[in-house]
């Protein structure tokens, strides 16, 4: 070992859950490291939520955009984005590190085998998730890709994607589906359950379904792979029982797993579920008190905007304070071209809790804006307790739903009921107006909904 350093605070991982702790613990005026292994920003920055969303946005705006151009602007706002958290971190007084973590005892932290890094405070470990294959079906980035070598593909093989095979229907995969069908090829999207989005409300799953199919996605549920050999430079696969389909590429969709292993944890106590996430207590403390975890390597939901939430939750209480974490207010979000939104209880959860719960549901023919843009098929539902109309949850299938289910989030986080939510002014004609519209149902005095 080179050298030994000291900090109130280390931080295992750069992404949505590291660089934001790492930040908020620096602005309470401790010294932190953030040690990062790859990129800056994480899985979400460089391979996940900020490339799918560039994608989405480029083929929408551009319609017969080639491929290479769709890789180029995407590299581009990726590049952006990590040079954005980098700066940030360089003026908060983040001492950066590249390299892999390895904690050695509850305040000692190596970088690949040559720093050591002690901090007084505790550590923060937030090292995400990979993607994972399935048995017999190896991603070899040419013809078989995970969300890791899938956007390198636009550019080495952009003219040779006429048609593209997904293993998966949940968002990600969704997501995917939509783009490569803007960009012409024809796509396939096979999912094991009954359903897409199996675990999203069942008819924002057939929303998206329909929407899907509109845009010419193939989808075939309650199926699976059963074998895959490349013939002639493309892929042929079996699907289900006897239907044979060739594709230039498949995707592969499938599920992640944790990053814990070779981090020494078992060394120093750090308790993990059965999965290997890292469990943690509402203040998002582990087994060890000074060691904290955020983020995906703590378990479902795997979502950037958990991550975030929990950084800052981790970084606040490392520094004195006493906040805790609830699963219960973080919003699913599926960015499709008719985007779906869910946060809180489901009707059939609320009521497993013991809930007396009801829903109100309105289709967004009730609202203009929605006539406008052709989205009457979308629908809001808010869940509720009878007796009291507090909201407890929500789902919204509509455009824009990823910017409007903070409201729904809000509600639960300061328990208010379905009165309060009608008596916001939402601005005419926009969505929003529909949750006004479905309170009002909810409450039985619909304004512009005829059951």
């Amino acid at each position: 070992m080179s050298c030994m350093e000291q900090y109130d605070v280390v931080v295992i991982g750069g992404g949505p859950g590291g660089y934001p702790a790492a930040l908020r613990a620096a602005q309470h005026g401790l010294s932190v490291a953030l040690v990062e292994e790859r990129y800056l920003g994480g899985e979400c920055t460089n391979y996940a939520c900020i490339p799918t969303k560039a994608l989405l946005s480029i083929t929408k705006k551009n319609i017969g955009i080639k491929p290479s151009e769709a890789y180029e602007f995407t590299k581009s706002v990726v590049g952006r984005v990590r040079s954005g958290i980098k700066l940030l971190l360089k003026k908060r007084g983040v001492a950066i590190h590249k390299g892999r973590a390895k904690i050695e005892s509850t305040n000692i932290v190596s970088i690949d085998g040559e720093v050591r890094v002690k901090c007084s405070k505790g550590i923060i470990i937030a090292t995400g998730t990979s993607p994972i294959s399935i048995p017999g079906i190896n991603v070899d980035g040419e013809y078989i890709h995970n969300n890791r070598t899938i956007i390198d593909a636009l550019r080495e093989r952009s003219s040779s994607i006429n048609s593209i095979l997904v293993v998966g229907g949940g968002p990600a995969g969704l997501e995917y589906a939509e783009i490569f069908s803007r960009l012409g090829a024809e796509v396939i999207v096979v999912e094991i359950l009954d359903r897409i989005l199996p675990m999203m409300d069942r008819e924002a799953s057939s929303i998206v379904s329909r929407y899907l199919k509109k845009l010419g996605v193939r989808i075939y549920t309650s199926t699976s792979i059963k074998s895959v050999e490349r013939i002639n430079g493309k892929i042929r696969t079996r699907i289900g029982g006897e239907r044979v389909e060739e594709v230039d590429m498949i995707l592969l969709s499938v599920g992640r797993r944790p990053n814990t292993s070779n981090l020494g944890l078992e060394s120093v106590g750090v308790r993990l579920d059965e999965k290997g996430y890292i469990i943690t207590n509402s203040r998002l403390q582990t087994s060890v008190p000074s060691i904290y975890a955020v983020g995906d390597v703590t378990g479902q939901p795997l979502l950037a905007h958990k991550a975030i939430h929990q950084g800052l939750i981790a970084a606040d209480n490392l520094a004195g304070r006493s906040r805790l974490y609830r699963n219960d207010i973080v919003p699913s979000v599926v960015y499709t071209g008719i985007e779906v939104a869910q946060v809180g209880f489901s009707l059939s959860s609320a009521r497993e809790k013991g809930y007396d719960a009801r829903e109100a549901k309105i289709r967004l023919g009730a609202v203009p804006l929605a006539v406008v843009e052709g989205v009457e098929y979308g629908l809001v539902k808010i869940i509720y307790d009878a007796s009291t109309k507090r909201v407890l949850g929500a789902t919204l299938v509509m455009p824009h739903a990823s910017e409007l289910i903070s409201l729904i989030s809000l509600a639960i986080l300061k328990h208010l009921t379905l009165r309060e939510l009608s008596e916001v002014i939402y601005q005419h004609p926009t969505f929003s107006e529909a949750i006004g519209e479905a309170s009002l149902v909810g409450l039985g005095e619909p304004l512009h909904y005829i059951r």
